[in-house]
């Protein structure tokens, strides 16, 4: 058996965690920039808005419904998210962080176990532990236990947020009802061809011959239609599969012309790039810098351009990869353009204990590892902003647009949350 967990409308409960007062008001949580809504809770889903919505059409209908908004806090959202894998974790002998927000466990060997207790066990303990309500599917497969968390969700009074497909009769009645487009893994596309057939449920998915399926899906809609019949095909993914390349990438608040932001900008995402590379004890041997001004102003000069270098040693030095990319975007900047989006990418990424030495490498490696680790170290003691490259505080401007966010409670020392005594 297996447990999917989803945290409920997760970007809202993060900012409802540390504003209680907030528990009873609509929230719409915005995209980079600001731009448009990218998640919402219930009550704002009541009023009719759709995820992907521009802000500036909906602004006036938030204000007219009193509508909380809240810029993207993804440095909040992500600790929030690691404090709720490490309670699941604690649960269960194996789990799949499948992502920001979900989680399947394996709950294999509790077959005599009252699995509706345990999956209520679960939602109290990560409500008791982070204070971030959930929802539990459990059922034979990965794709029925995905299916059994949307009728939690979508039925709390009735399922009180936990529903165990463990019979065929249950399994046969929740897929009476759910509709083959919300089937985990078939997606638009899949499911246009599916409905040009009169397949309307997953029911109706599952009663095809197998090789009808295989002709319009693919061996994919093949174990999905297993999955959906009880047969197990989709195991845990215990590791993540090795990463080719790391990128770090932000469209600015407004158009940059001048050089200086923009290396303060590449040099803020180099660092990110370095950093992930440390984290997950990576080296990249190549390294690529691009810029691109605004693609939808036709009146304005586009430019689009992206500059790669190959490293002679791989690394994960923040100063090693930042010098290297200052080169590139010197060489790729024009001077007068209106750039809106930069970007790094490291590539070609190798285990940090297997990289290749060069017998003319002009690094002492020994030193940079030293003083990689104790910048690592205040990072995690004092958080990131702490000690970072001289040239990203050189100026603001690259800054993404976040009008509406809100405190970093738990990463930032200066914006822990303070109780006043009245």
């Amino acid at each position: 058996m297996f447990a999917l967990i989803d945290c409920n409308s997760f970007y809202a409960s993060c900012e409802r965690l540390f504003r209680p007062d907030l528990q009873n008001t609509p929230i719409v949580v915005l995209s980079n920039n600001d731009g448009c809504a990218v998640a919402m809770c219930a009550q704002a889903k009541k009023l009719g808005i759709k995820t992907g919505e521009p802000y500036f059409k909906i602004k006036s209908l938030l204000q007219r419904h009193q509508v909380q908004v809240f810029s993207s806090n993804y440095t909040l959202y992500g600790d929030i998210s690691r404090r709720v894998m490490q309670t699941l974790e604690q649960m269960v002998p194996q789990m799949e962080v499948y992502s920001i927000d979900e989680a399947f466990l394996d709950l294999s060997g509790m077959k005599n176990w009252d699995l509706k207790h345990f999956g209520a066990k679960i939602r109290a303990r990560v409500l008791q532990n982070v204070g971030i309500p959930t929802c539990v599917g459990i059922a034979p497969t990965k794709v029925l236990a995905k299916a059994a968390n949307r009728v939690a969700k979508k039925f709390p009074e009735r399922t009180a947020g936990v529903w165990v497909l463990d019979t065929p009769a249950k399994i046969a009645k929740c897929l009476r009802w759910l509709a083959v487009e919300d089937v985990w893994g078939i997606g638009r596309q899949s499911s246009t061809k599916l409905h040009a057939w009169g397949i309307k449920s997953a029911a109706d998915f599952c009663a095809l011959p197998p090789a009808r399926v295989q002709k319009l899906l693919g061996i994919v809609g093949v174990r999905l239609q297993q999955e959906l019949q009880g047969v197990p095909c989709l195991p845990l993914e215990l590791h993540r599969p090795e990463q080719k390349s790391i990128c770090t990438s932000r469209t600015f608040g407004k158009t940059i012309s001048d050089l200086a932001p923009l290396k303060a900008a590449v040099s803020f995402y180099t660092s990110q790039c370095a950093k992930k590379l440390r984290q997950q004890k990576l080296c990249a041997q190549k390294i690529t810098v691009f810029l691109h001004t605004n693609r939808h102003r036709n009146e304005q000069k586009q430019h689009h351009a992206a500059l790669e270098k190959t490293l002679p040693v791989a690394s994960n030095d923040t100063l090693e990869l930042n010098g290297i990319a200052l080169e590139l975007l010197a060489q790729i900047w024009r001077p007068g353009l209106q750039f809106k989006k930069a970007g790094v990418r490291v590539s070609d990424l190798v285990p940090q204990n297997q990289v290749q030495s060069d017998l003319f490498d002009t690094v002492n490696r020994q030193k940079s590892a030293n003083y990689l680790a104790a910048m690592d170290q205040i990072h995690r003691k004092h958080g990131a902003a702490s000690l970072h490259l001289g040239v990203v505080r050189e100026s603001n401007d690259w800054q993404l647009r976040r009008d509406h966010l809100s405190p970093q409670y738990t990463t930032n020392w200066e914006q822990l949350f303070t109780i006043y005594q009245m």
